[in-house]
């Protein structure tokens, strides 16, 4: 499968290089190529995570989290998110202490 990818990088304009990891993966997992991608069950990860998905189990929560927490809207906070943005970034100052 490297050696695959690998040689996509080789082939001008098969894919955007701005982006160059998401785009050969999007351009080789595309829906109509011969290894299309399968979407994962909810419960294994959820993108733009609620408070509601860490209740409901998700194995993993995807989001960007590159700035510091800045504060909820009121529709946020009432779905709990607020929450969920407090244990996301224990979770990173943690790690950031481990590193």
């Amino acid at each position: 499968m490297f050696d695959y990818y690998m040689a996509l990088k080789d082939v001008e304009g098969r894919f955007d290089l701005r982006f160059p990891d998401q785009n050969m993966l999007t351009y080789t997992h595309r829906e109509d190529g011969a290894m299309p991608w399968i979407r994962v069950d909810y419960r294994w990860t959820s993108t733009f995570p609620t408070f509601s998905d860490y209740l409901m189990g998700a194995a993993s929560l995807h989001e960007k989290c590159q700035k510091p927490y800045t504060g909820l809207g009121d529709e946020e906070r009432a779905n709990g998110n607020d929450k969920l943005h407090a244990m996301r970034w224990k979770t990173r100052w943690s790690m950031d202490a481990f590193l």
